[in-house]
């Protein structure tokens, strides 16, 4: 009883469900015991007693039907009806082996066994006999067959009847005693379900009330105890001790109610305080609200300067703007004539560059032209020279003219001697005078020459001294050129210097237009902040007046609470 009482109430239920449990489990166990046992009875009468007289009947059927189509083998001419007649004999002699056969393999009563094998015995014989009857059918000696079947055949065939008879017997009384076990086995049964459910009935019904009881009774009696501490009454203490849900909420039910005492005790010395309190808040209120309006009227005059600073700043905003972005067009501006000033850094390098090329051009012309100058000055002297030389030949022609001429007056005296002589020296005297109008023609080509070569060597010396005033003036635009560039490197780094000192110059107006604007935010806030501040004291006057009237009101209630105090019994 101990131990129900101290256990928890979820193990109190988990209890009692475990022994519904285990109550079904047992009749369930019990029934499925019993349907078990009646199943294996139904299944042993099904196959060792149903099947096996089923068998033995369709042998007792097949051998009268063996009988049967002997006999009309035996009367009958015909040979096609001999032939199906000996086919149907086959197989029902087929279908007799096989149940035999199926016999022969399961399990069966032993008083069946021995008559089984008396069976396979004369069922062997009887088909010997068979045989003989058939051959002698077939081959239509009928009076022959016959006398074998009246005679053999007939005796083995009664006995084969009286076997299957006997068995079938046998077989049905062994059929009726299971059925008598499985109908003994079946009250058993329920003759145990019946105990079993009775058992499980008292013993859930008992505990089920024990513990209903364990947990009803604490709780009227803890319902009891509120009602009571409902009427005001917090002396009652509960007496319940377990360890179980319920003796912890008793547990906690005694020490709620001390609990509750001791917080209405300070209640009661809590409102006279608050009474007194009460009194000293309602003489803070008047000073408050003296307070208060003095702060209003200072914060009405703060919102007016707040508001005249953020005008101002404004204006330096909007000044500083402008500021802003002039200083960000000069610096566009110095950006556009850095640009340029590189580019035209680099037009020069490249016109040094040019002239550099255009001097050596120059000085390579000069070069040629002092060259050539030579060149026409030997040329002058060849041709000099070539005249010098075609005089000479000029000469040569003359004398040689002369000789001829004097030849042929010779040969003109030497007569018919003299005649090839002559056609010699007319021959001589006409290459000399060849030789004399070839040579004027070359001294005439050689003074045309001799003029031209003055004359282009005049152009060549007039040339050679624009060349050199050329080189002269080249000189001069590189020198120029080198001192335009020098220039220009110098004024970039100025230009650099201005586009950073304006860069600076724009950093510092976003910097100081940014700071204006922080500030007239400040202003601005401050301003609003000022007015919530005017407004927040306006609130607070009214507040002041409503707690002077609350602290009043507190007082009134201070006094209603230790009225009510008064009810409580502690």
């Amino acid at each position: 009883m101990k131990f129900l009482k101290n256990l928890k109430v979820l193990q109190k239920l988990i209890l009692l469900i475990a022994l519904f449990a285990i109550s079904a489990l047992s009749i369930g166990f019990v029934s499925f015991s019993s349907l078990s046992s009646t199943a294996n009875s139904s299944n042993t009468i099904y196959k060792d007693q149903l099947l096996p007289s089923q068998m033995f009947s369709a042998i007792s059927v097949n051998n009268r039907a063996i009988n049967a189509y002997l006999l009309e083998l035996m009367i009958t001419k015909d040979n096609e009806r001999n032939e199906y007649l000996n086919e149907r004999i086959d197989v029902n002699i087929e279908e007799t082996r096989s149940l035999l056969e199926q016999l022969n393999s399961m399990s069966l009563h032993d008083e069946i066994e021995k008559q089984l094998e008396s069976l396979n015995s004369i069922n062997t014989d009887l088909e010997v006999s068979r045989d003989r009857v058939r051959e002698l059918a077939m081959n239509n000696q009928n009076d022959e067959a016959y006398s074998i079947f009246q005679n053999e055949l007939e005796e083995k065939r009664v006995m084969l009847n009286d076997l299957l008879t006997s068995i079938e017997d046998s077989n049905t009384t062994n059929a009726e005693s299971v059925y008598n076990e499985a109908l003994q086995t079946a009250d058993s049964a329920k003759r145990i379900v019946i105990i079993t459910i009775l058992v499980s009935l008292f013993i859930t019904i008992t505990v089920g009330i024990l513990i209903s009881r364990l947990v009803t009774v604490p709780i009227k009696n803890m319902q009891k105890l509120l009602g009571l501490v409902e009427n005001g009454d917090f002396t009652v203490q509960g007496d319940y001790q377990s360890k179980d849900e319920i003796g912890m909420l008793n547990n906690s039910f005694n020490r709620m109610i001390e609990g509750v005492n001791t917080i209405i005790k300070t209640v009661g010395d809590t409102s006279e305080q608050v009474a007194a309190a009460s009194e000293e808040l309602s003489a803070s209120a008047e000073q408050s609200t003296k307070a208060s309006e003095h702060i209003s009227t200072t914060s009405q005059e703060l919102v007016i300067g707040a508001e005249n600073q953020v005008e101002i700043i404004k204006e330096s905003t909007n000044v500083i703007e402008t500021i802003n972005n002039d200083t960000q067009q000069i610096f566009k501006s110095t950006e556009e004539v850095s640009s340029t000033v590189n580019h035209a850094t680099q037009l020069s390098a490249e016109g040094r560059k040019v002239i550099n090329e255009v001097n050596n051009q120059m000085e390579f012309i000069n070069r040629t032209v002092i060259s050539l100058v030579d060149s026409f000055n030997q040329l002058s002297n060849r041709s000099r020279e070539i005249g010098q030389i075609n005089e000479v030949i000029t000469n040569i022609a003359e004398q040689t003219n002369l000789l001829a001429l004097n030849a042929a007056i010779e040969a003109a005296r030497a007569g018919e001697h003299g005649k090839g002589f002559a056609v010699v020296a007319a021959e001589v005297r006409k290459l000399a005078e060849e030789s004399a109008n070839s040579a004027q023609k070359i001294s005439s080509l050689v003074s045309d020459i001799q003029q031209d070569t003055d004359k282009t060597l005049k152009t060549v010396n007039e040339a050679t001294g624009e060349v050199k005033e050329g080189i002269a003036v080249v000189k001069v635009a590189g020198n120029t050129f080198t001192q335009i560039e020098s220039v220009i490197t110098n004024v970039v780094p100025q230009i650099e210097n201005i586009a950073k000192n304006v860069q600076n110059l724009l950093d510092g107006t976003c910097h100081v237009n940014k700071s204006i604007t922080e500030v007239s935010e400040v202003a601005q806030e401050t301003a609003s902040g000022t007015q919530s501040v005017t407004a927040a004291t306006q609130e607070q006057l009214a507040s002041m007046e409503e707690i002077a009237s609350s602290s009043q009101a507190l007082a009134n209630l201070a006094e209603d609470l230790q009225s009510l105090i008064r009810q409580f019994k502690i």
